[in-house]
């Protein structure tokens, strides 16, 4: 169910469990979400979708309800998740587990189709962790979590210029890459 910002925080206001509960329903989702394309983790990101809704929780009452809250929790998320990152110090993130992606194919596709697709995915997965972490959450928050230009930038604090170069970074280190392996062609 969804319900509009002002609702969820004049429920909050009356009664903290039933709008907190209402806020985790609509957002779970995009928050884990979010976590897991930047972290590749399955437990990561339960523990940083966990982490996340505890500081929202906190600070709830500290929220302007003159602005909208999905950009808010999207900056609550993405400080997250870089605070993590830099905790972990880059640790190498785990493989998505090949049987989930096998299921994902197409049964009558090629032996030779589901290497290529195994080496572009690998390939993209090793170029991302390669990336600055600025250039990398923003491919990520556009390209996998579809936000706009504008929702990155407001959830990141960052000038729109910023982000359209970073995106436009992100693109040129993949399509070079991919380029220098003969996975793309002009």
């Amino acid at each position: 169910m969804n319900i509009d910002d002002k609702n969820i925080i004049i429920l909050y206001k009356k009664n903290n469990t039933k709008g907190f509960n209402l806020l985790y329903q609509n957002f779970n989702k995009h928050v884990y979400s979010i976590c897991y394309r930047y972290t590749n983790s399955k437990e990561d990101s339960l523990d940083l979708t966990q982490e996340i809704f505890i500081k929202i929780y906190k600070s709830l009452n500290n929220f302007d309800k003159t602005k909208r809250i999905k950009p808010w929790i999207n900056k609550i998320t993405v400080n997250t998740c870089l605070n993590h990152i830099c905790r972990t110090k880059k640790k190498k993130t785990e493989s998505l587990d090949e049987n989930i992606i096998n299921k994902k194919i197409i049964s009558n596709e090629s032996t030779e189709n589901k290497i290529m697709f195994f080496d572009t995915k690998n390939i993209i997965e090793e170029e991302l962790e390669k990336m600055p972490e600025l250039v990398k959450m923003v491919f990520i928050l556009r390209h996998f979590n579809k936000l706009s230009y504008s929702e990155i930038a407001s959830s990141m604090s960052l000038p729109l210029g910023t982000v359209k170069t970073n995106i436009y970074k992100a693109r040129r280190i993949l399509k070079d890459t991919l380029l220098k392996k003969g996975i793309w062609e002009v």
